[in-house]
C-alpha cells in the first residue's frame, strides 16, 4: 500500500512528466503522412497540416490539405480544424471546408503521439505515420 502512495504523490509533484508523456504537448508547425488505402481504391491521400498553438495548452487550430488519388483521378480537399492533444491523444475536428475538387469531405482524425514530432494512426488496416516537418508557425494564413 505504501509504494502505491508513493507512486501516486511522485506523479502528483512531478504530473505526467514522471510518466515520459507531457499532459498538452504543442503541435504548432507542419505535418505530413499519406493515409492511401489501395483496397477502396484510393491509391493515395497525402495530408499536411498546418497548425498554430490555440488559447489554451494543447489547444490549436489550422487547416488540412489533402491530395488525393482515387482511381487514377486527382482530388484535393482543403479545410479549417481546430484540436487538442492531451496526455498522448491528439484530436482533429474538421471546421469549414476551403477547396474541394471532387465528392470528398473532411473527418474526425484521432491519433496518438509517439513522439514530440511524429503521430500514428490506424487507416484502412494499416499503421500510418505523421511527421512534423517544421515546428514554426505556418506562412499561409491558417486561422477560421
Amino acid at each position: 500500500m505504501k509504494a502505491v502512495i508513493a507512486v501516486v504523490v511522485g506523479l502528483a509533484i512531478s504530473g505526467c512528466s514522471a510518466l515520459g508523456i507531457a499532459p498538452e504537448a504543442p503541435m504548432q508547425g507542419t505535418w505530413r503522412g499519406n493515409m492511401g488505402c489501395e483496397s477502396n481504391g484510393l491509391e493515395s491521400q497525402d495530408i499536411t497540416f498546418r497548425f498554430l498553438n490555440g488559447s489554451y495548452n494543447g489547444s490549436f487550430y489550422g487547416t488540412a490539405e489533402n491530395n488525393i488519388v482515387e482511381g487514377g483521378r486527382r482530388g484535393w480537399l482543403r479545410y479549417t480544424v481546430e484540436g487538442s492533444s492531451f496526455l498522448g491523444q491528439v484530436t482533429i475536428k474538421p471546421k469549414k471546408v476551403l477547396e474541394l475538387k471532387g465528392n470528398y469531405y473532411p473527418l474526425v482524425f484521432t491519433a496518438a503521439k509517439s513522439g514530440p514530432d511524429k503521430m500514428n494512426t490506424k487507416f484502412c488496416g494499416k499503421d500510418i505515420v505523421f511527421t512534423r516537418v517544421s515546428a514554426n508557425a505556418p506562412l499561409k494564413k491558417t486561422q477560421n
